[in-house]
């Protein structure tokens, strides 16, 4: 478990970015806390792919506002990804 939350506290520090799909130089960096508002007020013009900053990694893209496909396709099981997703939401929830 503590291994878990080092990840988790990791990623909630992480840089990304949001760019259109179609024109990758329209990007803007995003903390993790302001990625809903981009997806919500951006994916309104166009649709939109959210990176990791320092590797470029596709996390998932949309069709406007809505999720698209979540990436990348990972050594982790689905049942791991889905603990650790709850267990984010979790602690997002509490700090709320």
């Amino acid at each position: 478990m503590n291994e878990q939350n080092e990840f988790i506290k990791n990623y909630l520090h992480t840089e990304y970015v949001g760019c259109l799909k179609t024109n990758h130089e329209k990007c803007i960096d995003l903390q993790y806390e302001e990625i809903g508002n981009f997806v919500q007020n951006a994916g309104m013009f166009g649709d939109l792919e959210i990176s990791i900053k320092h590797n470029g990694l596709v996390l998932f893209d949309t069709n406007g506002i809505y999720i698209n496909k979540v990436f990348p396709n990972t050594e982790y099981s689905r049942d791991y990804l889905m603990e650790l997703i709850n267990s984010v939401a979790m602690q997002l929830q509490s700090d709320f």
